[in-house]
């Protein structure tokens, strides 16, 4: 089964799928076209920034947190404007607008840029 699928730096993925993150900043020019069941992929990488939320529960800290991989999946319903009043958008940024997220069971893979296809067994 082929999904669609998103790559985020952690722990923005960890909060995306657990901590209520129902927007995705991105520099993006034009907008997606894909709507629909979205996986969120855990990048490598780790933005400390994040670390600094508040009113969330705990993140898992940056050793025990899931990276290279799959962790949910949302739904991706459209794109905000640059004016979207989410408490997570970024002014100036395009916002892709997430709802109803699901955790899985961690799927090791490899992100890239955009939203691209991950190959699912059975």
């Amino acid at each position: 089964m082929t999904v669609k699928c998103l790559s985020v730096r952690q722990p923005w993925a960890w909060l995306i799928i657990h901590g209520g993150k129902n927007v995705e900043n991105r520099t993006w020019k034009y907008p997606p076209k894909y709507r629909g069941r979205l996986y969120i992929h855990a990048s490598q990488g780790i933005d400390l920034t994040g670390y600094s939320v508040r009113g969330v529960k705990k993140i898992p800290s940056p050793d025990q947190i899931e990276r290279g991989g799959l962790i949910g999946y949302v739904d991706f319903i459209g794109v905000n404007d640059p004016k979207c009043n989410s408490p997570w958008a970024e002014p100036g940024l395009m916002h892709l607008d997430l709802i109803n997220p699901v955790p899985i069971c961690f799927f090791p893979c490899k992100g890239q840029l955009g939203i691209f296809n991950v190959e699912l067994p059975g």
